[in-house]
Formats: C-alpha cells, structure tokens, sequence
C-alpha cells in the first residue's frame, strides 16, 4: 500500500486483531496520516472512539505477523505513532496460544501531537523478534511525572490490543518489553512539555543494538536510557543533548553484557547509572570519550 492520504479515526495503517491466520510480506510506504477533524462523527452516537494509533501491528489469536515493512511516514496529531503487540488473547482458540511476531522493519517516520508513546511488547516467553527501527522522529506532548518510573506495568496478555493499553509506561518516547533482536538507529525522541521519564526504555531485552539515539533529557536529570533485564545490548554514536545529566541507567538482575562504544560522553555529568543489583561487570565502556 503506497502513496496514500488518511484520517486517523482508530488506527490508520493496521494489521490484526482477529489474526488467528497469518500475515506475511506486507509493505505501507510514502503515507501521509492526520488526526479526525473536530465534531467529524464517522460513528454512530452511542459508539464514540478516540483515535489511537499510526501504526498498528498485532497478533494476538495465534497467528504469524512477519515480514512487514513500514517507511516514508509522516504524522500529525497521532496519538501512539507505533503500536507493535504480540498478545495472547485467544480468539476462537479452545486453548489461548501465542502466535509469533517478527522481522519488521519501520524507517523514515515522522510523527508530531504525539499524547502516548510508542510501544513494541510481547509477553513473556513469547518474544517479538527481529525488529528494525530507522531514522525515526517523534514529537510528543510530554508532562509525564516521576511517579511512572515505578508503575509495574501490566502484562494484559488476553487484553483486547490497542494502544490504549500501555498509556503510562516510564517512557515518554518508546517502550520496548519482551524482545529478542531490536537494532534502532536515528532515533530523535522529543517533548513540548518537561517530563520526568527517560526517552526511552528496555525491559526483558536480548541481542539491542542501539546507535544515533538523540532524545530530550529528562526534567528531573534521570537516565534518557533505561536498561532493565537487558542482555548483549551495544549503545554506540549517542548524541548528547544540552541539559543531559545521565545517559544511560542499568537496572534488574538479569542485566549482562551491555557495551557502550565510541559515544562523546565528555559533557555528561554520569554516563552509565548503575543499579545496586546489577553485577558490576555487566556494563563495558569501549572507545568512548569522557570527561578529563
């Protein structure tokens, strides 16, 4: 599907949720998406949704999403711009099971009125797998406050998938849970409003790699990156911006095998955080330039 104009009534470019069968080798390029115009009622009276996402990926009644590819987007006034879920709510299954949910690659977004932040979950013991993210740009309201850091977000595992669901995550950019091979490159993470969560988060995350992450710090001075239960991540070519107190922050005991290469951490008042739990040789700063 390419070269198209939409009007975000619910979820503009969507794949599921009645996804007992599969999807395979689907392309969305060069979209433009916008929000509903105010007083439009494509809907009847006693049915009233709210728009939610720009880009809507899910399994969760046990088929297999695989193979998509997702560039040249611009939106404005989106709520979430990435919604990427693979759930187990198991529709039509006599025993809810897990589908699969992997090789996607998402490039050249811009999305701006963003209210919710991005999401890519799976749920545990079923990762989504093999996701590429490039050159993305998100504007958000921001305003989040500090008492998010500490919400323990639920799994929702046979929750209906929306964006709706993972609105208060401690991210204010992009929330990634339950994911085997997540490679983000130009990753620039903004906000109108100052807000006290880190751009972005990784919780319950194999094989990352990290490059060109470039994102608004956060008011209270905490990490713009926060690790948690992250193995065999790189973070490399971070670009620093103005007002940033501590890059990065490791938390959780599975946390192993994180090296930051080749990153200007000259201006950083603390580059890596480092949570008492984490073994101390989890993390390994390679080629990196620090403050003399």
């Amino acid at each position: 599907m390419t070269d198209c104009s939409l009007v975000n009534v619910r979820n503009a470019l969507k794949l599921g949720t009645e996804s007992s069968g599969d999807f395979r080798n689907i392309v969305f390029r060069n979209c433009t998406i916008s929000a509903r115009s105010v007083g439009w009622k494509p809907y009847p009276e006693d049915w009233k949704p709210q728009p939610s996402a720009g880009i809507s990926l899910i399994t969760a009644d046990g088929g297999s999403l695989e193979r998509v590819r997702v560039s040249g987007i611009t939106m404005t006034g989106v709520r979430a711009p990435l919604f990427v879920r693979l759930g187990r709510r198991g529709l039509g299954q006599t025993v809810p099971a897990a589908g699969e949910l992997k090789d996607i690659s998402i490039a050249h977004i811009v999305a701006t009125g963003a209210t919710w932040p991005s999401s890519i979950t799976g749920i545990p013991g079923h990762p989504v797998s093999n996701i590429s993210l490039k050159d993305i740009r998100i504007t958000g309201k921001g305003g989040g406050k500090a008492a998010l850091l500490s919400r323990d977000v639920p799994e929702l595992e046979r929750q209906y998938p929306d964006a709706t669901m993972f609105r208060n995550v401690p991210a204010y950019g992009l929330y990634c849970r339950h994911v085997n091979g997540l490679r983000a490159e130009q990753l620039d993470l903004t906000v109108e409003q100052p807000d006290a969560r880190p751009a972005l988060v990784l919780d319950d995350v194999r094989q990352s790699d990290l490059r060109a992450i470039s994102a608004t710090p956060s008011a209270d001075g905490g990490p713009v990156i926060w690790l948690r239960s992250v193995r065999d991540g790189t973070l490399s070519g971070l670009r620093r911006r103005a007002g940033t107190k501590t890059l990065v922050r490791l938390s959780g005991r599975g946390t192993a095998r994180v090296r930051l290469v080749g990153n200007d951490l000259s201006p950083v008042d603390q580059a890596v955080m480092v949570d008492p739990e984490v073994d101390a040789g989890a993390v390994r700063v390679e080629n990196d330039v620090t403050r003399g």
